[in-house]
């Protein structure tokens, strides 16, 4: 019809892109969110950390189970906080924030990859982090790596505008650096390396000594260290020792036993997790160094940040899918270098076509369709969390047999606001046998495959609550007719 765009022409848009890729993104990563509890370790204990800083403990010094906790720094603990104060202390409130900073993490690749290369490479890149398993996966969890990975998308297209167009960018760049050092403390490091290589890399080596570089840098500095220093201030070498001597240099660096590829552990996760954008990663591959990605300066930034991730932590002793997140944007990028150029010429407006109208049918099928979006998480707790609550607030003694501490107890805190002391982590039936002698009233966790050797030796036992993951045992009959067990009884 006169007057009216084609689709054609509405597909290549870029606010229609822009839009498109907000909704999907935010249905990918929101729908369904929180209702799936949370993983044992590391969205719950992150998630018990916010909720003790939001209820009287200090913003800057975290604590879990009220001991100072040393491992993590406090900018996504704040950001839970916020969404405390929002939603409530719920599970949906612990991972809001995490799966909206990877929405925002979509749209900046968008506009990123765009920069970098060329119109359409951006709406293929951020549709394609969109639907890589390992990003929507972390994303949807109350974990640090994908607000990380929208901290290094913002630094990096602040740090490319500064380069090629208004160096007060570079203040951005540097706020972003300080974010996320105090999101993942040294891991957050990579943003300013990646700029600093590319800089050099590039023959651009003299912006690093001029005054809105050096600005940012400052900024950087005072920012991600404001947390080291406010640390030390309180504790002293027990900071130290423990942050940077156990989390950062034992654990980061120390080898763990592992099959023979251990060094290529994130190229096997490519292999078997990276469809079916793994064929179009090498053929994006290939073509930019075909098209001489020594020339092209958008190419060498992406080829230098997969590069340090996939090197660096490659060569560390630990090694978990998360680590290298905030590389998943450019391997997209990559990829939609490919699917840009098998789609060209009068394939060009059909490239997008295609993918918003498959993007229109998953929305659909996703809010529609009883599509699980996540496996249930801690469910045996959840369901649990009722009885402990109301027992455990009377005075009743908490134990469990043959687990460790953070097994049990990241989720137990969260969930109950209670949780099993270090010496009630018992190995032996004895000693549950000597516990439940006590006068007052003992609960025991136990897995339900070892509850029938245990209970052989422990003659008097009662089953006050069962479920596929733990078993509550107590010494005696309790009434449970008061405790309600409907609706989410684990919400805070």
């Amino acid at each position: 019809m006169k007057g009216k765009a084609p689709w054609g022409s509405l597909a290549l848009d870029p606010r229609v892109q822009g839009v498109f890729l907000l909704f999907f993104a935010a249905t990918v990563l929101l729908t369904r969110l929180g209702l799936s509890g949370m993983a044992n370790y590391d969205d719950c204990f992150y998630a018990q950390k916010a909720k003790e800083m939001l209820r009287g403990g200090s913003l800057w010094l975290p604590t879990f189970a009220g001991e100072a906790a040393f491992d993590n720094p406090p900018f996504f603990f704040w950001l839970e906080v916020l969404s405390y104060k929002v939603f409530g202390v719920t599970v949906y409130a612990a991972q809001f924030p995490s799966a909206f900073l990877g929405v925002l993490a979509v749209l900046l690749t968008f506009r990123l990859g765009d920069k970098l290369f060329a119109p359409p490479v951006g709406f293929y890149s951020a549709m394609v982090l969109s639907t890589t398993l390992l990003f929507t996966k972390y994303a949807r969890h109350a974990m640090v790596d994908a607000p990380l990975c929208c901290l290094v998308l913002l630094g990096l297209l602040a740090f490319w505008e500064g380069v090629h167009r208004d160096k007060r960018w570079f203040l951005l760049w540097g706020l972003s650096c300080g974010a996320a050092v105090l999101t993942k403390s040294v891991l957050g490091l990579f943003l300013p390396l990646i700029s600093v290589l590319w800089l050099l890399v590039t023959g651009k080596g003299r912006e690093i000594l001029r005054p809105w570089f050096l600005a940012g840098g400052l900024l950087a500095v005072g920012v991600g260290g404001s947390w080291y220093l406010v640390e030390y201030l309180a504790y002293g070498d027990a900071f130290l020792h423990r942050h940077f001597g156990w989390l950062v240099l034992k654990r980061g660096f120390q080898a763990e036993a592992g099959p023979w590829w251990g060094p290529l552990f994130y190229l096997q996760d490519l292999a078997t997790f990276y469809w079916p954008w793994l064929p179009f990663l090498g053929i994006g591959t290939v073509l930019i160094f075909r098209r001489g990605w020594h020339r092209r300066p958008g190419a060498r930034l992406a080829l230098i940040w997969i590069g340090t991730y996939f090197l660096v932590m490659s060569l560390m002793g630990t090694r978990s899918h998360w680590y290298v997140l905030p590389a998943y944007p450019a391997l997209g990028m990559i990829v939609g270098t490919a699917l840009a150029d098998l789609l060209k010429g009068r394939w060009a407006s059909r490239g997008p076509q295609w993918a918003l109208g498959a993007g229109m049918v998953a929305v659909f099928l996703v809010n529609f369709l009883p599509i699980p979006t996540d496996r249930e998480r801690e469910k045996g707790v959840r369901e649990l969390s009722p009885y402990v609550r109301h027992f455990a607030g009377q005075g009743a003694k908490l134990l469990c047999y043959r687990e460790k501490y953070n097994t049990l107890n990241n989720p137990l805190l969260f969930f109950t606001d209670h949780a099993v002391p270090k010496e009630g982590f018992l190995q032996s039936p004895a000693e549950v046998g000597r516990e439940f002698a006590a006068k007052g009233v003992v609960l025991c966790f136990v897995r339900p495959k070892d509850r029938e050797g245990l209970t052989r030796e422990v003659k008097a036992w009662y089953l006050l609550k069962g479920t596929v993951e733990w078993d509550l045992l107590s010494n005696r009959p309790l009434g449970t007719g008061e405790i309600r067990t409907g609706g989410d009884p684990w919400e805070n």
